[in-house]
């Protein structure tokens, strides 16, 4: 079951709403409506759990438009450019990514988020994919480090997955494979779709969730998505 809900802003009702409902929000994701500002964003955020800056110190990142040319070698901008993002966990590179993330766009866009749960895909992986999942190692390559992880993690005895292939390049046959599945499947899956109609918020559970961006358009190269990481 996929909790999805849409909420008018209010930190009080939102408080409560996660303490009634908190299980089934952590299965997936939920819109935000009259979302004006980065402190009505950033007040969403902590009724959540514990914000993590990101490295530059900002609580808020700003995320804008870039055709990859002055984006840091590797990352999704680099490679991508204003071309469609890849289906992606956002901090895989992180010993434990972040749980939440929070992404808000105050004005509106035609560039829209799009969302696929993992069990989304492993329903449609056959018993040798899933093999090929279990058993893929990867080495995340970063400007900070290199280190071997596998697409499963787990904390406090809840799973999670991490998918980049941008930061996590195969090592061995199995990761190949898995990685070939992923291009079929983000062919053949239909995303759900987040719309950017201005003043909303959307929170992503980052560890069962992946998700991607569509093409910028030329009228859309201003835009500004604010993103937040939660513990």
């Amino acid at each position: 079951m996929v909790f999805k809900k849409s909420l008018k802003f209010d930190e009080k009702a939102i408080i409560k709403t996660m303490n009634l409902d908190f299980k089934q929000i952590k299965l997936g994701f939920f819109e935000v409506n009259n979302i004006s500002s980065s402190e009505d964003l950033s007040k969403l955020a902590s009724s959540i759990g514990q914000i993590i800056p990101h490295p530059n110190g900002e609580k808020i990142y700003t995320l804008s438009p870039n055709t990859g040319e002055d984006a840091i070698k590797g990352t999704l901008s680099n490679r991508f450019g204003l071309s469609e993002f890849p289906l992606h966990s956002d901090t895989a590179f992180w010993s434990q990514p972040s749980r939440y993330i929070v992404m808000g766009m105050i004005k509106e866009s035609s560039c829209d988020t799009q969302l696929i749960s993992w069990n989304e895909i492993f329903s449609v992986l056959s018993p040798q994919a899933k093999n090929y999942a279990k058993n893929a190692s990867y080495i995340i390559d970063t400007i900070d480090e290199k280190k071997y992880t596998s697409l499963f993690f787990s904390n406090n005895g809840e799973r999670g997955l991490r998918f980049d292939p941008c930061c996590m390049k195969p090592v061995n046959k199995a990761a190949k494979k898995f990685n070939d599945e992923m291009v079929i499947i983000q062919q053949n899956l239909k995303p759900k779709k987040i719309i950017w109609s201005g003043k909303k918020a959307v929170v992503i559970d980052n560890w069962q969730y992946l998700h991607g961006r569509s093409t910028v358009s030329a009228h859309d190269k201003k835009r500004k998505l604010l993103r937040i990481y939660i513990r």
